[in-house]
């Protein structure tokens, strides 16, 4: 109950921004710059040379949350997705602060994998360390030994403003 209360809450309280030109190295958000707080990274996979290495979607402390594109022999892009109203923002700043270091795992290491499948790796941000969440890595999810409501809580946030950058092309 209380995760769907925080979906609910980001989605009712995103002020959506998808603006274009906002994009390359001389990008800047609306809102100064913050630390980030979380992100998740999806990875290509195998993909055609034109197509992005990975895409980051990361939400800052201050409530902004940005779309980079990360290209091969290439400047990456930035886009603001959305801004976050205070108490979201707090809330996701809090629960990211609450993630616990501990290992991913594969429940289900006897099941086949495969090759060249996109990956996504979600990651709660304490300062200079960037805590893995969650994962899909060659066709199998990795999820932590001990997953925590705070966990779950913040994938579901990255989730929902991944969702919105998907929109905002």
């Amino acid at each position: 109950m209380k995760a769907l209360l925080i979906t609910a809450l980001l989605f009712t309280s995103l002020a959506v921004s998808a603006r274009e030109g906002h994009e390359g190295p001389e990008a800047t958000p609306v809102r100064p710059s913050s630390p980030v707080v979380a992100k998740v990274v999806t990875g290509a996979g195998f993909a055609p040379p034109a197509a992005p290495r990975a895409t980051i979607v990361q939400i800052r402390e201050n409530g902004t949350v940005e779309r980079i594109r990360d290209y091969q022999g290439r400047q990456p892009s930035t886009q603001l997705i959305a801004l976050l109203s205070k108490k979201v923002a707090e809330k996701i700043a809090q629960t990211a602060a609450a993630v616990e270091k501990t290992d991913v795992r594969d429940p289900r290491p006897e099941n086949p994998g495969c090759m060249d499948a996109p990956s996504t790796t979600y990651y709660a941000v304490q300062g200079a360390n960037e805590i893995v969440i969650a994962a899909r890595e060659n066709c199998k999810d990795l999820e932590k030994v001990d997953e925590s409501a705070a966990d779950r809580d913040l994938k579901r946030a990255l989730d929902a403003v991944s969702a919105l950058a998907t929109l905002a092309r």
